[in-house]
């Protein structure tokens, strides 16, 4: 290897070092990997539509210094999202790959060349025009060549989550990346639950999934999806508190269609019975939570057991805000198999009079769950029980003391 050549791998490596190390400052929390056997078939399946995305800076004579890397997942055979920031290179790296390779700062956006690895081989990619919303952080990458062997993932709405449902982020975490080439061979799934949706104030506009399965430094892009392997959110940050961030599903199928581009759509896990919609929060325990209601309902039956698509779910719990500020309902049963009523569920039900809890599983009634219910409202329980609730009817969960709390005759 001759004098010059070698000062230009040199210069290489430390290019590649230098960013490297400026994207491991920003993301350092540790990733938790889990075996793809605990896992619902469908997510592991789901594996394969996720690809790595590398960022290389091309030399004039064709040399490839990878920058950055992150992931992302096909849509269609020929389309694949990921992240804005994913494939964006900041002022500050540019600075430093300008100072390694003594390149002028402001050519380095031409000399950016994208791929996405196919196994041990890459594909080229480029932005789609009209898809890049640095606000939402989301893009669309056209491939060069279709990847028809590969699974594309149907992407389900956001706000379609139920509280607390199970979900896995899956991406390539730079950590694991070959030095050499910034390449990792194989992709990492982590578990979690999807415990809100937000809109931040500095954005209205665009929502985001915030949820527990954590993620690292090169997953940004990737997939986070439920446990029927659909597409829920586009891997994005690390939160400050702990948590971690993905774009909505919600804008990122909007943005697709807007832009022109095919992608498909899932609505999976609920059903509507008697005005109530159920909707599963466990697919492999087979449990399932009365998640919402009509806005007319007067008669609230909540069942013990649902069939949602052609399976039998036990009914074990009632999401946060299912039943808030329904003046109509007067009356409610609630099933046997039910543990846990959210916070707030009944919240503002000014006509509810009459409670009955059929069964002696309740041992959690979530903050101001029964709170503004008619004052004089009539509860009753299996008299087994009657003792164990009384501890949970209380003045936090709504109940006063004009109510009635007594076992069923």
């Amino acid at each position: 290897m001759g004098n010059e050549e070698a000062k230009r791998v040199n210069r290489n490596w430390r290019a590649l070092l230098s960013v490297f190390v400026l994207l491991c400052l920003v993301f350092s929390l540790q990733i938790q990997a889990f075996a793809a056997s605990g896992m619902p078939g469908a997510v592991s399946s789901a594996g394969s539509s996720v690809l790595q995305v590398v960022v290389s800076y091309q030399e004039d004579d064709g040399t490839a210094v990878p920058l950055q890397t992150g992931s992302g997942f096909l849509v269609n055979s020929s389309t694949l999202v990921t992240c804005s920031h994913v494939t964006d290179i900041t002022e500050s790296a540019k600075e430093i790959i300008a100072a390694n390779l003594n390149v002028d700062k402001n050519t380095i956006e031409d000399h950016v060349k994208i791929t996405v690895m196919d196994g041990s081989s890459s594909v080229g990619a480029s932005i789609i025009s009209g898809s890049k919303d640095k606000d939402l952080d989301f893009e669309a990458l056209k491939l060069s060549r279709a990847l028809s062997s590969r699974r594309t993932l149907k992407l389900r709405a956001s706000s379609e989550l139920s509280q607390d449902e199970k979900c896995y982020a899956i991406g390539y975490p730079g950590k694991n990346a070959v030095s050499s080439t910034g390449i990792v061979r194989n992709y990492v799934i982590t578990t979690g639950i999807a415990t809100r949706l937000v809109y931040f104030i500095e954005n209205p506009h665009n929502l985001y999934v915030i949820n527990t399965a954590s993620v690292s430094g090169g997953d940004s892009g990737g997939a986070l999806v439920d446990q029927y392997g659909n597409a829920i959110g586009v891997i994005k940050a690390i939160m400050l508190d702990g948590t971690y961030c993905a774009v909505s599903t919600d804008n990122a199928i909007d943005t697709l269609r807007a832009a022109g581009i095919s992608c498909r759509t899932a609505s999976v896990g609920k059903i509507t019975s008697g005005g109530i919609t159920y909707r599963v929060t466990d697919a492999d325990a087979k449990t399932a939570a009365a998640a919402a209601s009509s806005k007319n309902i007067r008669k609230a039956v909540i069942k013990s057991t649902v069939k949602i698509n052609g399976k039998y779910y036990k009914v074990t719990s009632v999401s946060k805000n299912a039943f808030k500020n329904r003046k109509k309902l007067i009356s409610l049963s609630i099933g046997k198999n039910v543990s846990t009523v959210g916070s707030k569920a009944f919240y503002g039900c000014s006509g509810l009079r009459k409670i009955t809890v059929k069964g002696t599983a309740l041992s959690s009634l979530g903050s101001g769950a029964i709170r503004g219910i008619y004052k004089k409202a009539r509860i009753s329980v299996p008299k087994s029980s009657l003792k164990a609730y009384r501890q949970l009817f209380t003045a936090a969960s709504g109940f006063r003391k004009t109510m009635k709390l007594s076992a069923v005759r």
